[in-house]
C-alpha cells in the first residue's frame, strides 16, 4: 500500500463484551480519499464513532463483516502498515 485511496467497511457488526446490544449492526461505509482527502466523523455521544474508528484501525475485531484498505483485508495486514494510514487518538 502506498497512497491510501479508500477504506471500505462491509456489513460490520460489533458488540462490546459486557453489552448485549450491538453498538452497530451490518454497518457498511466507503471512505473515498481520492474524492475527499479529509473526512470527518461526527454524531451524538455514544453512537459508535470511537468504536468504528477502533474497528477501522484494527484495535477491535468486528463480530461479522470486513474492513479493507484499497481492497486488502486489514486483518491480513501488519499493524505498522495499517497505522501508516489510520490511527486513533482518544479524547480524555
Amino acid at each position: 500500500m502506498s497512497d491510501l485511496k479508500n477504506i471500505l467497511v462491509q456489513n460490520c457488526s460489533i458488540r462490546h463484551q459486557k453489552q448485549s446490544v450491538p453498538v452497530f449492526q451490518s454497518l457498511s461505509a466507503t471512505l473515498d480519499f481520492e474524492t475527499n482527502p479529509k473526512i470527518g466523523l461526527f454524531g451524538n455521544n455514544g453512537c459508535g464513532k470511537t468504536t468504528l474508528l477502533q474497528v477501522i484501525a484494527g484495535y477491535l475485531r468486528p463480530m461479522s463483516g470486513t474492513v479493507t484498505f484499497d481492497g486488502v483485508n486489514i486483518q491480513t495486514t501488519a499493524v505498522d502498515e495499517r497505522h501508516r494510514f489510520v490511527d486513533t487518538l482518544p479524547q480524555r
